[in-house]
């Protein structure tokens, strides 16, 4: 989804399509030994530390590097006026799911015990899921402006405010 949303502001921003191909292919490789954890006893230690390990390290550092790539060209396309792209609804929609999903990132890797970091780093990372599927919704469903602009005015606003309130 963040693809779709990234090439309705900055298509020229994603990175290269060899960069995606290696980054899909280390998300892809921990589905290898999830097959393996699969046929253990869900209750087990190998079971939980297992697929512990594999959301700590098969999905944190592609999409790392995904956000840091992404941002960077879409600050250098910018030409130093970043803080502009905060009125593009698109735009703030992916910035505000990248937000939430690294704020659940850094409870994720301060989790130690079952305590509340644990639904803490969940919810960020489904609230930045959310925000992404629902921005794409309002991009895909929404009214187009007159000048054949993706959103019209009203929308475009509605997405704005929709990123604010639900990324903060």
């Amino acid at each position: 989804a963040w693809l779709l949303l990234i090439s309705f502001f900055s298509p020229q921003a994603l990175p290269s399509a060899r960069t995606m191909k290696k980054l899909f292919i280390c998300m892809a490789l921990p589905l290898i030994p999830a097959l393996y954890l699969t046929l253990q006893n869900p209750h087990s230690d190998s079971h939980r530390l297992g697929f512990t390990s594999l959301m700590q390290w098969g999905i944190f550092p592609p999409t790392l590097v995904f956000l840091f790539l992404t941002f960077k060209n879409i600050y250098t396309e910018s030409k130093g006026n970043f803080v502009s792209l905060f009125k593009n609804g698109p735009f703030l929609a992916v910035f505000m799911s990248a937000f939430l999903l690294l704020v659940g990132f850094v409870f994720g890797a301060f989790i130690n015990g079952p305590d509340l970091r644990v639904p803490g780093h969940y919810h960020a990372a489904i609230g930045a899921i959310t925000l992404t599927y629902m921005a794409l919704a309002l991009l895909l469903l929404g009214k187009r402006s007159k000048s054949g602009d993706w959103l019209s005015d009203e929308d475009d606003y509605s997405l704005k405010r929709m990123a604010w309130v639900y990324g903060l």
